[in-house]
Formats: C-alpha cells, sequence, structure tokens
C-alpha cells in the first residue's frame, strides 16, 4: 500500500501542474488546437451573386461589406415599395366600389354588407397625374438599377474579398516520408 502510494504522488507530481495549463513539469501537455480565421475564407463570387439576385444586398453581407449591403438594400426596396405604391394609386383611380346587402337564397336579408371592387368602364379610365407617372417610372428605374448594381457588385466583391486575403506558402517536411510538402494558403 505504502508503494502505491508513493508512486501516485510521484505520478501527480510530474503530471498535476501540466493539467493546469502553466506548470513547470518537464511534461506539459499542450494540445495542438487549430484555430481558424473565418476571415480568411475565400468567397464564391457566383454564391455571393446568387444571393443577391434572391434578396439584393444580401450578396454584400455575405462578403462581409455590411454597409454597402444595407444601402444597396434599403436603395432597392424603397424603389420597389414607391413603385408599388404608384399602381396601387393608379389601381385606386380606376376602380369603383360597390356596396350591396347580402341575402339568404329565399331573398332574406342576412343583414351583411359586402363590397366588390369593379374595374371602371374603358372610357372612364384615368391616368396618373404626370408628377406621378415622373415618380413611378423613376421609382421603377431605381429599383431595376439597383438590382442589377446588387447582383454586380455581389460579384465583384467577393473578388474583391479574396484579393484582399494573405496569400503564403507553407513549406512542410512530409508526413508520407521523405521530402517536403508545400501549400498555398488563402
Amino acid at each position: 500500500m505504502k508503494n502505491i502510494l508513493t508512486v501516485l504522488l510521484i505520478v501527480s507530481a510530474f503530471t498535476l501542474p501540466a493539467l493546469g495549463g502553466e506548470g513547470d513539469s518537464a511534461f506539459t501537455i499542450s494540445p495542438a488546437v487549430a484555430k481558424y480565421d473565418f476571415d480568411a475564407i475565400p468567397k464564391d463570387p457566383v454564391a455571393s451573386a446568387f444571393f443577391s439576385a434572391t434578396i439584393p444586398g444580401s450578396g454584400q453581407i455575405y462578403n462581409k461589406e455590411y454597409t454597402r449591403g444595407i444601402v444597396t438594400a434599403a436603395v432597392f426596396y424603397a424603389g420597389l415599395l414607391t413603385t408599388q405604391a404608384m399602381i396601387a394609386r393608379f389601381e385606386a383611380l380606376n376602380t369603383d366600389t360597390i356596396y350591396f346587402m347580402e341575402t339568404s337564397p329565399s331573398g332574406r336579408s342576412l343583414d351583411r354588407v359586402r363590397q366588390v371592387f369593379v374595374p371602371k368602364a374603358e372610357e372612364d379610365m384615368v391616368g396618373l397625374p404626370t408628377k406621378e407617372k415622373v415618380i413611378l417610372g423613376t421609382s421603377a428605374a431605381v429599383a431595376a438599377g439597383a438590382y442589377i448594381f446588387a447582383v454586380v457588385d455581389a460579384y465583384k466583391g467577393a473578388k474583391r474579398y479574396n484579393s484582399k486575403l494573405n496569400k503564403t506558402v507553407t513549406i512542410a517536411p512530409s508526413k508520407k516520408g521523405l521530402g517536403v510538402e508545400a501549400a498555398l494558403k488563402f
């Protein structure tokens, strides 16, 4: 029993400081932990363009160009919403609303009022005022331009991002035997 305690005492004298991380032991354990630099991962330009084609501005955010992505998305959606508002205004000008009381098949009133939107007759249609036509055309052009810019800029942004990455060549002894291995790190 004394021998076992002596062995445990000797072993613990060498290993306990090593497990603490900063021990004075000659047997310090230092695990090889892989540390990844996520900013060093290259971005795929086609994926970036696809993201921006799906949701304008998301390709720029994927490329870590956050301000550019938010501004691109804001301009696109502002143009899109303004275009939608002008189209809704045109439809409102050219629609009549009809209200009627709902009745049962026997003709008894059900005390419910329904409203139906009916397009005006062709001769009664009116166009948007000139100022609103200009707003409609401008907002549609802004939305289309921002969409095209978002896709093209996301593609070019991924290329810009990849060109900024640190490119280093690593030369190490070969793990398979004699010789060396070289690797290009992006």
